[in-house]
């Protein structure tokens, strides 16, 4: 829901919350993919001109 509703903010926070909860549910290779899929929202964001993104995202 991330990349299809990108305005909505709330996906992004769901999905890094689930994946905190349940890290160690997932292989490595999951692990991996889930925190690229996450680091790759924070950087379109930034790229869209929100430079406080990242650590906001990252540190909650």
């Amino acid at each position: 829901m991330c990349v299809l509703d990108e305005n909505d903010e709330s996906y992004f926070f769901e999905m890094k919350a689930c994946f905190d909860k349940n890290y160690d549910l997932f292989d490595k290779q999951e692990q991996h993919n889930a925190i690229i899929s996450l680091a790759n929202y924070c950087a379109h964001k930034m790229r869209l001109g929100k430079r406080q993104i990242s650590s906001r995202y990252f540190l909650k």
